[in-house]
């Protein structure tokens, strides 16, 4: 029993080593103890696939994947545990935005702050934080008396009674997901079910309190804990890219000391050439300099890599997707083995969708969808505006052209043009159509009758519930209207439509989306179902609960592009990588925001015992570590771009990454519109004097 750490930098084959050894403990070893590979849960999916390619089927018996999340759910299915129901982040921020509306007078600090709009989902992240990091309520009631009278005493004062009301209020019927993994630790102490088990625990940068009380109950019950760590592996580091490493590593080897935890020789994979740079020496080198000090410079000639400067990212984009063409059709790539990322993948996101479709490169866009903008939930939320707002023009165009009611598009910019011109709202929407006109046209009639068509369905949700009611009214009201106008219908039709012209990602979407407002209305109900409430407050508790829900959709291909954020890009097979939108605070991320807890609150508050999340400086290492896995991803060839401009004309600066590549490659140029130009140039006049 104990915990024994693999070391080695990025590409030297720590994940392979994990899934070698899985592989060999099954051939050679005859014990049916469990082998357990614990991943972060985005790369479980990737995880299992790359063990069943090298054990085979051989390891569905005594091999799994496991997140911590899953381990959580093995346990409980096991051993049992898991009597309440765990809260959706919905109804967490529909909860929260309760508590603040009701005890606003008892907050001292944030009393003015709470009632502006993204106070609920900072409230809930800071919640989160706290629970994370195994803080419980008593810790900051306890630990506010030591606290110097100031900010930081009236912010952990605000703090902590709303943490008490929402665990109050919670545990009624409930528990949080972040109450999981805690639940998870008693349950373990009391289960014998992963004893003399072996772990491998790969691809983590960090660990939370509360998973490091896992790692202690696996440490002290499992046969050995394998832990994989991003680092040289010495203390000798000539560079600080691998502090966020280190300090993971110090952390677990005091929590051993702590614990008589046995700590068992640690292996160390860091090799000259690491194992994923085999075909590229220029990659290797950029692993093993770019972040050096000082640095070796790379003399030879350079083929791997490239630097592009575009215009914009329009052009930027297309220069990506032109070289994509190549690598696929001289060089033999498959769409599979390419990879764009970048740091801000809502600035790109579309734009690449409509470039690669013009080149048809399928292409898979790694990113989670917000369900604010899909149409159902606008209606919804564009029907409760109307009612708040009389009946106000935007309002009822957002419903209207939200595609769910089912009017031509020739009848719609007719309204239009007559509501604005006649300035039509309030008491005119809900009265006789025609009353103050003696002899109508034809025109009137028709546009009367499309308001009557409009107005019917939500002058009837009005009348079940008025200005105030109970939040289950509110819900029931909600879903009869939907079903009044046939919105699931008109979706699976919509979903049908998809299908036939291959958007199969919209079809996932769209797919997911009617069962997630269904689930927010059932939360909405449990959480809250017999609180009266007025219908402009009811509007803002659902909006809170569709503001955390995102839409998830996996690949519909094997042979695509893979389109993301960097953060979500490691661990995959990756042989060619672009990496876009390299500009100055973008790569690495210049992001500041501290949140409701600043630097020096943290810094404090850690000097008292309490230990959070990272501050800004910590992060900007963990940022700093980030950078150097988005460049350690690629196995054969390398191109980062960035645009010299963004869309309004601003010029922008290219990222520190840049200046420091053309140093370190001393051949390395760098390419732009200009420089290829010049290029075709000098070749058209080698040519033409050539035949002269």
């Amino acid at each position: 029993m104990g915990i024994r750490f693999i070391f080695g930098r990025a590409g030297s084959g720590k994940s392979e080593f994990c899934l070698k050894s899985i592989d060999k403990k099954i051939r050679e070893c005859d014990k049916d103890n469990k082998l357990i590979l614990l991943v972060p849960d985005q790369y479980t999916f990737q995880s299992e696939k790359k063990l069943l390619e090298h054990t085979g089927e051989k390891s569905l018996l005594r091999a799994e994947v496991l997140s911590f999340k899953r381990m959580a759910n093995r346990v409980f299915d096991r051993v049992g545990g898991r009597t309440e129901n765990i809260i959706e982040d919905s109804g967490k921020n529909m909860l929260i935005y309760k508590l603040l509306k009701e005890n606003m007078d008892d907050l001292h600090y944030f009393n003015k702050i709470s009632r502006k709009q993204g106070f609920v989902g900072v409230v809930s992240k800071t919640i989160t934080e706290f629970k994370k990091y195994n803080i419980a309520e008593e810790i900051l009631i306890n630990k506010k008396e030591e606290l110097n009278e100031g900010e930081l005493k009236d912010k952990i004062k605000d703090l902590s009674f709303i943490y008490h009301k929402f665990n109050d209020n919670l545990h009624k019927n409930y528990i949080d997901s972040e109450d999981v993994l805690s639940l998870l630790a008693e349950k373990l102490k009391e289960s014998q079910m992963y004893r003399d088990a072996e772990i491998w625990i790969d691809e983590f940068t960090t660990f939370t309190p509360q998973q490091m009380e896992i790692i202690k109950i696996l440490g002290k019950r499992c046969k050995r804990v394998n832990i994989t760590l991003c680092s040289e592996g010495k203390n000798d580091e000539e560079t600080d890219i691998f502090d966020a490493i280190k300090n993971t590593e110090y952390k677990i080897l005091k929590l051993m000391e702590e614990n008589n935890i046995p700590y068992e020789k640690p292996i160390n994979l860091n090799k000259d050439i690491p194992y994923r740079f085999k075909q590229s020496e220029e990659l290797a080198h950029i692993e093993k300099h770019l972040f050096t000090y000082p640095f070796k410079t790379y003399k030879g000639k350079v083929k791997d890599i490239r630097l592009y400067k575009a215009n914009n990212s329009y052009s930027e984009m297309e220069w990506v997707a032109q070289d994509i063409v190549r690598l696929v059709r001289d060089k033999n790539y498959r769409y599979k083995d390419i990879a764009v990322v970048c740091r801000d993948i809502d600035s790109y996101d579309k734009i690449t969708s409509v470039i690669f479709n013009e080149y048809n490169i399928p292409v898979f866009l790694d990113k989670k969808r917000e369900i604010l903008s899909n149409p159902l939930v606008v209606l919804i939320l564009s029907t409760l505006e109307i009612l708040i707002s009389n009946w106000s023009y935007e309002s009822v165009f957002k419903y209207v052209k939200s595609g769910l009611i089912k009017l031509d598009r020739e009848f719609i910019d007719k309204l239009e043009n007559h509501i604005l011109l006649n300035g039509i709202r309030g008491y005119r929407w809900t009265g006789e159509l025609l009353k103050e006109i003696e002899e109508p046209s034809k025109d009137e009639i028709e546009i009367a009758e499309i308001m009557e068509e409009i107005r019917r369905p939500i002058i009837n949700l009005y009348r079940k519930v008025g200005n105030e009611n109970s939040v289950k009214e509110y819900c029931i009201a909600i879903y009869e209207l939907l079903v009044e106008i046939n919105a699931l219908e008109t979706i699976d039709e919509w979903i049908d439509e998809f299908e036939k012209i291959g958007l199969q990602d919209k079809v996932k979407e769209y797919s997911q989306v009617p069962q997630i407002v269904m689930d927010i209305l059932d939360q909405a109900v449990e959480v809250l179902g017999d609180e009266v409430t007025d219908i402009k407050t009811f509007a803002r508790i659902l909006s809170s609960g569709f503001e955390e829900h995102e839409v998830g959709v996996i690949p519909m291909s094997l042979d695509q592009v893979n389109v993301g954020d960097i953060a979500r890009i490691k661990g995959r097979e990756v042989k060619a990588l672009y990496i876009v939108g390299a500009n100055d605070g973008v790569l690495p991320s210049a992001n500041k925001n501290e949140g409701i807890l600043s630097d020096e609150d943290r810094i404090e508050l850690k000097e008292l015992g309490i230990e959070i999340a990272s501050d800004t400086r910590s992060r900007i290492f963990e940022e700093q570590f980030m950078v150097y896995t988005a460049l350690t991803i690629a196995s054969e060839y390398l191109m980062i771009t960035y645009p010299m401009a963004d869309f309004e004309g601003k010029s922008l600066r290219p990222s520190i990454i840049i200046p420091r590549m053309k140093k370190i490659f001393r051949n390395l140029q760098e390419e732009s519109e200009i420089y290829n130009i010049n290029i075709k140039e000098d070749k058209f006049t080698f040519f033409h004097n050539l035949l002269q």
